[in-house]
């Protein structure tokens, strides 16, 4: 049985709702797992996953060190908190920051949909990550070429 986008989006809400997601980030993962989703990936599997482990409010929150040049996202769920890593990296570009890099983040598909909204902008994103194993990911995201992922062989994103 195949679902409408509106039935995984409801759905999806409804399971952050009850994971204890704060107010406006179940909007937030609920619309990109829908987006995802509709794109062929396995956003209802990873949502699942990721809501399994919330213990609320912290987990949309990074701590603030700014002695790692790396921000280790702690296993934190990439539905959760990409909606903020983009705006830290836009933040970062205007400030001249240089490259924001995500270390342990779960999920890390979730991204896309969150730089996918600023690519009509002219935006373009591109995502290095390392997983809990060390291995690195890279995402590109952007406008007319659309997106880009490149995973070491035998891993999962």
């Amino acid at each position: 049985m195949r679902r409408t986008q509106n039935e995984i989006y409801r759905l999806c809400q409804k399971a952050a709702r009850g994971a204890g997601v704060p107010p406006g980030l179940e909007v937030e993962a609920a619309r990109a797992t829908a987006w995802l989703s509709a794109r062929g990936f396995p956003a209802l599997h990873m949502l699942a996953s990721d809501l399994s482990r919330v213990r609320g409010g912290q987990d949309c929150c990074f701590p603030n060190d700014s002695s790692n040049s790396w921000l280790d996202a702690g296993g934190k769920s990439g539905a959760l908190v990409a909606p903020l890593l983009v705006d830290m990296i836009l933040i970062s570009c205007i400030e001249n920051a240089g490259p924001l890099q995500v270390s342990n983040l779960s999920s890390p598909l979730y991204l896309v949909p969150a730089a996918a909204c600023y690519t009509c902008n002219g935006w373009c994103f591109n995502f290095s990550l390392r997983s809990v194993g060390g291995a690195m990911f890279n995402i590109t995201v952007a406008p007319g070429s659309g997106v880009s992922i490149r995973t070491p062989t035998n891993s999962k994103l």
